[in-house]
Parts: C-alpha cells; sequence; structure tokens
C-alpha cells in the first residue's frame, strides 16, 4: 500500500513537471519535413519568395519537375522573374527551364520580367534565347508590355533583340502604335530611327502618323513623314492627320502636314472638312493657310452648315470677317433656307450682324 501511494505521487510529480515544460522548438529538419511533404506548394513559395536552396533541393532529389506548373499555368521560373530573383531565374534556365512557356493567358517570362520592370533578367532571358515575338492572348508583345508599362530600362535591350517591330496586337496596334498613343515620344523616335513600319492602320484606321498628330508630337510627325508616313490616309471616321492635328488644337503640327495633304475637301463622318474643323476650333491661322491653298470656302457639312455658318453662329468675329473677306458667299443658305446673316441674328452676335449688313449692303 505504501508502495503503491509512493508511485502515485511519482506520477503526479511527473505530470505537473510536464504540464509547466514549453513545447519543443520546431527545428529546421522539421520545417524541411514539412515542405518534403508537400513539394509542389513548397516548390512555388519557394521560388517566390527566392529560396533557392529549397528549390535546388526539391529539384537535385527529384520531387518536382523544374516546369511543373501551377492552376495559373505558371512555373518556378515565372514566380522567380516576377519577383526579381535573378540568381534563381539564371539556375532555373541551367536547369533547363521552358524559357518560352506561357501562362493561361500566353503570358511568357520575358513578358512578365518587362511588365515588372525587370530589366536585368529581361537581358538575361534574351541571352538564354527568350523569344521576343511571342504574343499573348490579346497580340501583346514583351516590347508592347514594355511600353504599356513604362518599363524604360527594359526596352533598349528588347530593341536591341531587333524582332517583332512591326507585329500587331489583337486591336491592331504595333509597338509605335502604343509608344504614341502613351506620349512615350522618345521611344517612339527610336522605334521611327530603327524603320519600323510607319503606314500599318489599327482596328480605328489609324496610322502612327494619326497619334502622333492628334497628340500633338511635332518632332515625332517630322520623322514620320522623313520616312514615308500617309498624310493622306483616313481612319475609321474618315479623318485625315491633317484633320487630327486641327481637332487637338496642334496649329504648328497642322502647318506641317498641310503642304502634304493631297484632297482639303477630304470629308469625315459628319461631313466636315479640315476648314470646317479649324472654324469649330477657332484656329484662324490654319483656316487662313486652307483658303490659301483653295480649301472650299462653301462646301456644307454633314448637317447643312458652311464654315461662315459655323463661325458666326459661334460668335467669333476674327474669323467671320476671315471667310468673308477671302470670298465667303454671304448669299449660301442651309437647309432651313437661313444665310448666315439669319444666324447672326438668332444668335444675337451684334458685332457680327452690323458687319454682315454692311457686306451686304443693307441698311
Amino acid at each position: 500500500m505504501h508502495k503503491a501511494i509512493t508511485t502515485f505521487v511519482g506520477l503526479l510529480f511527473i505530470a505537473s513537471v510536464a504540464a509547466c515544460t514549453p513545447p519543443p522548438l520546431q527545428n529546421k529538419n522539421d520545417k524541411v519535413g514539412a515542405a518534403l511533404a508537400d513539394p509542389q506548394a513548397s516548390f512555388f513559395e519557394a521560388s517566390r519568395k527566392g529560396n533557392i536552396a529549397m528549390v535546388m533541393r526539391l529539384l537535385e532529389e527529384k520531387r518536382i519537375d523544374v516546369n511543373q506548373t501551377d492552376a495559373y499555368a505558371w512555373t518556378g521560373l515565372m514566380y522567380a522573374v516576377q519577383n526579381g530573383h535573378t540568381g534563381l531565374a539564371e539556375y532555373f534556365l541551367l536547369r533547363k527551364s521552358q524559357i518560352n512557356r506561357q501562362d493561361i493567358d500566353g503570358l511568357t517570362p520575358l513578358m512578365i520580367a518587362a511588365n515588372e520592370r525587370h530589366s536585368d533578367i529581361v537581358e538575361l532571358l534574351l541571352a538564354f534565347g527568350a523569344d521576343p515575338l511571342l504574343q499573348d492572348r490579346h497580340g501583346y508583345t514583351a516590347l508592347m508590355w514594355a511600353i504599356y508599362n513604362k518599363s524604360w530600362d527594359c526596352i533598349p535591350p528588347l530593341l536591341a533583340a531587333g524582332k517583332g517591330l512591326d507585329l500587331q496586337n489583337g486591336f491592331g496596334e504595333t509597338a509605335l502604335h502604343l509608344a504614341l498613343d502613351y506620349r512615350c515620344s522618345d521611344i517612339a523616335t527610336m522605334l521611327i530611327r530603327r524603320h519600323a513600319h510607319v503606314n500599318l492602320k489599327d482596328t480605328r484606321g489609324r496610322t502612327p502618323l494619326h497619334l502622333a498628330a492628334e497628340k500633338g508630337d511635332h518632332d515625332n510627325v517630322r520623322l514620320l513623314l522623313a520616312e514615308g508616313a500617309d498624310a493622306s490616309a483616313r481612319d475609321e471616321a474618315g479623318e485625315n492627320p491633317l484633320m487630327k492635328s486641327i481637332q487637338g488644337g496642334h496649329a504648328s503640327i497642322a502647318l506641317l502636314l498641310l503642304p502634304q495633304t493631297g484632297n482639303l475637301q477630304t470629308t469625315n463622318r459628319q461631313g466636315q472638312t479640315a476648314l470646317h474643323l479649324a472654324v469649330v476650333r477657332n484656329l484662324p491661322d490654319i483656316a487662313a493657310a486652307l483658303i490659301r491653298r483653295k480649301a472650299d470656302l462653301n462646301s456644307f457639312d454633314g448637317l447643312g452648315l458652311t464654315p461662315l455658318m459655323l463661325a458666326v453662329e459661334s460668335g467669333s468675329e476674327r474669323m467671320t470677317v476671315l471667310l468673308v473677306e477671302r470670298g465667303a458667299d454671304l448669299k449660301v443658305k442651309n437647309k432651313d433656307g437661313k444665310t448666315a446673316l439669319d444666324l447672326a441674328r438668332e444668335k444675337r452676335h451684334g458685332a457680327i450682324v452690323d458687319y454682315l449688313e454692311r457686306k451686304m449692303g443693307k441698311p
């Protein structure tokens, strides 16, 4: 009985000590064991974090394939590239990771590097044979993504590859279209000087010259013209680059394009000529230049209005005087049978009414 009591007390003491003892710390071997228990999850986590030791162990022990993909069709190389782990990316490449593998959206490691602005990895991938001609599901190349994301340092090595300058994405845009549309003037200049095609149209019918004229990029308008850009090309709105420059209010570019534009009576979908647009934008210097080149003063737009009628309705005295003095017909009528004078009276533009009455010899 005494022995039983002694044994019971001893067990109580051991139990109480055990209850007060902290659990053992997880050691390195425990972490490795956990990783090896789920090699796929551990592989992608290590690739994201740049844990090259873990990646090497998983691959060297053949617990996972170097080209294993996850639910997004991403490889370990893609995650290493995305997170800027240059050393790990190089290790993957040495282990023959598929350098041109595309994910479910068509992205390649090269596109990912360009998107994330990792210029050193862009150079590494190109050195290992990455294909800059590949396009994702939207038709974007690595160069297009670099321009879109303004990854400045990634663009020179992609340009130096000398491939794919004239590829078009799903919207018909080339790298040059994108550079001009996003106002990356220096990049556009580089592309033009590398002889990117200057007359390709996007799905909206716009050439690079349309975009440069619309954005007010004077230097690249000049370069594009020197490279043979077609100043008479029309987009889906029926407008040529001259019209785009006028719409944007870029007078200096309009003056540059004017001698290169053939038919000044070209009309857009609203029936407007370049002169109509110059009047609407109140650009009298451009209007005068167009008139000197024999633009029709009395043509009707889609609403049945002449340039003079538009000037009168807007209340622009300077434009009204310019058009009248250059020979605009004061007696022509719109679809409602009204002359410019009638419209001026309706709008109560007193000074213009007085001027037109004098010119028509009315008291």
